[in-house]
């Protein structure tokens, strides 16, 4: 058998598996003409910045004035877990369509179950700088005061903030810092985001 069907590589690396959405929403794109909901997902152990080429062509796809956005999961993916409970799907589930795995794999490793990791993801709804910082230095104080060392890293979005923490805490410390902030304990980010410009 030729070799052009054979995998570059069967076993794991040793770098990090993320689940990776490309999405274009009607919520962005109420006034594009003719506009219908896409998306990309997949798996990658690839990170962000090396994904650029594959986000401008899911981009171009687009039509004109369309808003496209690139979403990486907060946690990494436990490559066995995922692994194991992909081959219990396969073994349980009568007439698999073999051409849908790859996205049977990402439904799977994006599974709570199969997270490598326990990072929270803040979504602040909010555009004001001031407020997420106090609420990043609240967080961070949080950690202090609970001898659990830990770290919070502020991504802009569109229409505000993620605040991705590097573990759990007890959210009623927050008080009314919690108002439009909806807490994520395994979710995606907002890495980056692009319009198709007019041709």
């Amino acid at each position: 058998m030729s070799n052009h069907y054979h995998p570059k590589r069967i076993t794991a690396d040793s770098r990090l598996l993320h689940g990776v959405l490309f999405r274009a929403r009607r919520k962005d794109n109420r006034q594009v003409d003719g506009f219908e909901e896409r998306f990309e997902s997949f798996l990658t152990r690839k990170r962000p910045f090396e994904l650029r080429d594959r986000f401008a062509r899911f981009v171009d796809q687009g039509k004109p004035g369309e808003v496209s956005r690139f979403y990486v999961s907060v946690n990494a993916r436990d490559n066995a877990k995922t692994r194991t409970a992909l081959m219990h799907v396969l073994i349980d589930t009568d007439d698999v369509d073999m051409a849908t795995i790859g996205q049977m794999a990402v439904s799977v490793a994006m599974q709570p179950e199969q997270r490598a990791e326990r990072h929270w993801l803040l979504d602040v709804d909010d555009p004001s700088w001031i407020r997420v910082e106090a609420l990043r230095r609240r967080i961070e104080r949080i950690y202090e005061e609970n001898h659990a060392p830990g770290a919070v890293t502020v991504i802009p979005t569109i229409n505000g903030y993620h605040l991705v923490c590097s573990h759990g805490f007890d959210t009623r410390l927050l008080g009314d810092m919690l108002e439009r902030v909806d807490v994520k304990r395994d979710a995606l980010y907002l890495y980056d985001h692009a319009r198709k410009e007019a041709s």
